[in-house]
């Protein structure tokens, strides 16, 4: 066998062409002059539905800010004391190095549909005609993907009541074809697609063992390190699970060995649901079979009943949003919190032994939703301006984390009606969302050709600016400091 760089290879190769798929070994990368590994770009956007309150999601603690250009005010997340909020508790706070909160984003949109997932990643609000999405620009590019992957993007959903399924988080566009992506809503299921049986069926021949050989040479290779060796043992171990899984029928009700059992399909199960995506995503990313995931905690404009948390009944999601009894809502969205924090934790274990680096680090994680950050005593108009942006994660130091960005222009008011009336009750202006996907395609390694089809330059809805007071400049430019 030729000498291994399998930093740059996918598979071992084994009987009948069966394909054993192996996870990135930073010893065996090849280093530069300064000793360096280029991870693979990850891309994982979680998606939250119905919106936030302001005073649940942003610190409730004093800030103070920095003014670090026009319009642009910073913080260290690290200086805030206490929860950062209700919402983003005391589970992120060995996060808050590797976070950035962004406020003041105004998604200007025609035709505004604000229970619209799409809109979190695409940039428009109307449901027809779909535009393609972020995620999906990204998995065709050659800067995430060198070569034909595993699979290009997976998204999944936790599955429950909502009029809006219809609405999808990702778009995808194939020449002139724009189609929605349609989520997994079964964990199963995405077991199988991810790590499908590693069976030769003429043979009856396990993957593993055809490939033997070139395991031995690859384990007796002396630049793998203790790490990659480790990782190498887990993955082994964790395909020959799966494997022995396919030789005989599971008995009914029995969960496969890397899942969390679920119950049943009723509404608690969400959480054990959303826990083994969580598993299945980390596991896929430690084996490369993939870099780009839609992870929707629910479809828009969930309107599940929460029925079993204490101090939420009679009532659902989406209209809790409407309601003034704040409490409740408060406890729905902790719920999800923490359950991003515990898929964050199983991210943050070391992928570079040499630098300390992280998956997490490594990885560009968008946590957003389908609605602003609205203030609640005045109605909630689910509004998409001050849209909800935490990014987790440095894309590989590609960003600059700890901090909490607020791009609003302090008493000025966002401008909602074509005849220049301000909404009094709605946030401070902000800067157009489209800057924020940009930024994301850009940290990605995207460029403006990838993502622009036709003449006009930018990415998003750039038709609704009244009284001109967003400057949308080349509609090619990042954000400004992030």
């Amino acid at each position: 066998m030729s000498r291994l760089d399998l930093s740059r290879r996918r598979f071992l190769k084994g009987a009948g062409g069966a394909a054993l798929a192996l996870p990135f070994l930073p010893s065996l990368a090849a280093r530069g002059a300064a000793q360096t590994v280029r991870f693979p770009r990850r891309f994982i956007a979680i998606f939250s539905a119905n919106g936030q309150h302001d005073a649940n999601w942003y610190p409730t603690q004093p800030v103070n800010f920095v003014q670090t250009g026009p319009n642009i005010r910073e913080a260290a997340l690290t200086d805030i004391r206490g929860p950062l909020s209700l919402v983003i508790g005391p589970e992120f706070d060995r996060f808050r190095k590797k976070m950035v909160l962004i406020r003041g984003l105004d998604a200007a949109v025609l035709n505004e549909n604000t229970h619209i997932a799409t809109k979190m990643m695409s940039g428009y609000g109307e449901a027809r005609p779909l535009r393609p999405t972020i995620d999906q620009m990204m998995a065709m590019s050659p800067a995430v993907y060198s070569r034909e992957p595993w699979l290009r993007s997976l998204n999944v959903v936790a599955d429950g009541q909502s009029e809006m399924k219809y609405l999808p988080l990702s778009v995808a566009r194939n020449g002139t074809l724009v189609s929605p992506v349609v989520p997994y809503t079964d964990p199963s299921v995405v077991l199988q697609r991810m790590f499908p049986t590693p069976i030769n069926q003429d043979t009856r021949t396990s993957v593993i063992d055809s490939v033997a050989g070139e395991m031995r040479s690859l384990l007796a290779d002396p630049r793998l390190s203790t790490d990659d060796r480790q990782r190498l043992d887990a993955h082994v171990s964790f395909l020959r699970q799966v494997e022995k899984q396919s030789l005989r029928p599971l008995p009914r009700g029995t969960s496969r060995p890397a899942l969390v059992p679920i119950r049943d399909r009723d509404e608690p199960s969400a959480g054990e649901i959303l826990r083994n995506y969580a598993t299945l995503i980390v596991s896929s990313i430690k084996s490369d079979l993939c870099r780009v995931y839609g992870l929707q905690l629910a479809h828009s404009q969930e309107q599940r009943s929460f029925s079993w948390l204490t101090g939420v009944s009679a009532t659902n999601h989406h209209n809790l949003t409407h309601d003034l009894n704040i409490e409740p809502l408060v406890k729905i969205n902790q719920w999800y919190s923490a359950l991003v924090a515990e898929f964050l934790t199983q991210l943050d274990v070391v992928e570079d032994p040499e630098t300390g680096a992280t998956y997490l680090d490594n990885s560009l994680v968008f946590w957003g939703n389908e609605s602003g950050v609205y203030n609640i005593k005045v109605g909630n108009p689910h509004y998409s301006n001050d849209m909800q942006v935490m990014l987790i994660g440095g894309a590989g130091g590609r960003i600059k984390t700890n901090r909490f960005i607020n791009y609003q222009k302090p008493q000025q008011k966002v401008i909602m009606w074509e005849d220049g009336r301000e909404d009094l009750n709605g946030p401070d202006l902000g800067r157009p969302y489209n800057e924020l996907l940009i930024t994301l395609m850009t940290k990605m390694g995207l460029t403006h050709k990838e993502w622009e089809t036709g003449e006009e330059p930018g990415f998003g809805d750039y038709r609704v600016n009244f009284k001109g007071q967003y400057n949308f400049g080349d509609r090619r430019s990042p954000l400004p400091n992030l």
